[in-house]
């Protein structure tokens, strides 16, 4: 099908070029404005005059007549002139001529008359039928914001994925000792203690199944107290606007933005999965935390034995390796666990191939 004529009235600066099925009105020619200029694929088509002019002498032969639609600049002025037959005659020889064009001016002043009266009948409408108060809707969150809700969920999935393989790292470093050697170094004890103990405050106060930990929260393990200086990132979130959504809710908002929804609830899987997590993050080997905290100070029966605070980190320690194989077991616990988190649906979102 093809598109409708739509009329334009000519002015100063209108791009010809980009006219399509346009009729220009007042066009300016040598001989004054024309009734009608058509353009097609921003060229000119030819010249409309709806007005008779005084016939004079009949036109020369070979050339047109001053009603006919002509496509050049040059035409258009032989067909300016006066004295030839009526352009309207002229026109109505030319449509004749030109069957498919004609339809085509037709059909396009025929749908300007429909749209003219379609319009009419719209005032009509909205005169007797006042339009109801629209109602106020929200805005279609940006692209920005789910940009945000995504590093968000990266930045705190990222901090516990690393404190989980630092510890793991270092567990598996001290049972290849005890595996070789029969003892462990004390230096790398500690170091894996230390490490299994961060896993429990990021899970905690990183933000995961709990709102992020603020400035002065600690998680207590054993008789010690452990705050945010101990994360890698040394914060349970990277945007203090969403310092009051743990990782669940970052997923239902972010799932929410995605897809136009309201829904306030949690992803009943990854629910499931966070409060596993919290029960798996409890810190359990307290018992082994204190026997560790009398031999680096060489306190009780480690007196004689390390005499001195400290030196247990200098040694290697044969005494050790059941308490080690216990603290792995939890870390893995808690490794399987937050596997389990990060491959529910809305969390496997953020999770980088």
């Amino acid at each position: 099908m093809q598109p409708p004529w739509s009329i334009v009235r000519y002015r100063e600066g209108l791009n010809l070029s980009s006219l399509h099925c346009h009729a220009v009105e007042e066009f300016p020619t040598a001989n004054g404005p024309a009734d009608y200029a058509l353009f097609v694929g921003g060229k000119l088509l030819g010249i409309l005059e709806a007005k008779k002019v005084r016939p004079t002498r009949p036109p020369k032969p070979g050339r047109r007549t001053s009603g006919e639609i002509i496509g050049t600049n040059q035409e258009h002025k032989n067909m300016s002139e006066p004295g030839k037959e009526t352009r309207v005659k002229a026109f109505v020889d030319w449509c004749q001529n030109h069957k498919l064009v004609s339809v085509i001016i037709i059909i396009g002043l025929m749908v300007i008359a429909l749209a003219q009266f379609t319009e009419a009948l719209d005032t009509i409408n909205k005169f007797f039928k006042p339009d109801k108060p629209a109602v106020a809707t929200s805005p279609r969150p940006t692209a920005a914001e789910e940009t945000a809700l995504y590093n968000e969920a990266q930045f705190r999935i990222k901090q516990v994925d690393e404190v989980l393989q630092t510890a793991i790292s270092q567990g598996k470093q001290c049972l290849a000792h005890q595996k070789a050697k029969g003892s462990i170094p004390g230096a790398d004890i500690r170091d894996y203690l230390t490490s299994a103990q961060v896993v429990r405050v990021a899970s905690e106060l990183g933000g995961i199944y709990r709102n992020p930990g603020l400035e002065n929260d600690t998680v207590q393990i054993g008789s010690s107290g452990y705050g945010l200086r101990q994360l890698p990132e040394k914060s349970g979130c990277k945007d203090g606007k969403f310092k009051e959504r743990n990782l669940c809710d970052i997923a239902r908002d972010y799932s929410n933005l995605q897809n136009q929804k309201s829904d306030m609830s949690c992803p009943p899987d990854v629910r499931r999965a966070l409060e596993d997590l919290k029960g798996k993050a409890q810190f359990t080997q307290t018992a082994t935390l204190d026997d560790w905290f009398k031999r680096h100070q060489a306190q009780g029966i480690y007196k004689a034995k390390y005499r001195d605070a400290y030196k247990v980190y200098e040694m290697q320690v044969d005494d050790y390796g059941d308490e080690i194989a216990a603290m792995d077991a939890w870390v893995h616990a808690v490794q399987e666990s937050w596997s389990r988190v990060k491959t529910s649906k809305a969390i496997a979102l953020f999770i980088s191939q």
